[in-house]
């Protein structure tokens, strides 16, 4: 079945359902983001525990195992930041989207602000720092502990 060509106008009911299904598809990215941070996250500390394992374990080479953790940090941060950075854009594709339909609740399913405030205080102050802080954190303070057991590694060599 052809549609008549409208003049470019869109039909309201269309466009709230195209609306609707583009609102899903956004939410489903932007929470697919949130798994792929927790599971990039545990990788990364995994990473660090095994090469921090090896690094306290090994008679010799534990610069190489140094300066292999800074570059694995380096990847981390990357990839981490790429996903943060997705997130961000599916977000403010939502915000577009809760803007053009302020009489509709479910487009600002996202917007938790008010919700937060009345949580307990200590989920409050527990759960201040964004996730992005820490995400990022982690693989910048690896950088800077690998470079330093590296410096000290090559620093003892004398």
């Amino acid at each position: 079945m052809t549609r008549e060509p409208t003049g470019g106008q869109v039909p309201a009911q269309e466009r709230g359902a195209a609306s609707d299904d583009l609102f899903a598809c956004l939410v489903e990215l932007w929470a697919r983001e949130n798994l792929i941070k927790t599971i990039k996250l545990q990788a990364l500390l995994l990473t660090h525990a095994v090469l921090a394992v090896g690094y306290a374990l090994a008679a010799g080479g534990r610069a190489g195992i140094a300066a292999t953790g800074a570059a694995l940090d380096l990847v981390w941060l990357f990839s981490i930041g790429r996903t943060c950075l997705f997130q961000d854009a599916w977000r403010a594709k939502l915000e577009v989207l809760r803007a053009a339909h302020p009489e509709d609740a479910r487009y600002g399913v996202l917007e938790t602000r008010a919700e937060r405030a009345r949580g307990r205080i200590a989920e409050r102050v527990l759960g201040a720092l964004p996730s992005r802080v820490y995400l990022l954190g982690a693989p910048l303070a690896g950088i800077a502990a690998w470079l330093a057991a590296l410096w000290v590694e090559l620093s003892s060599r004398g």
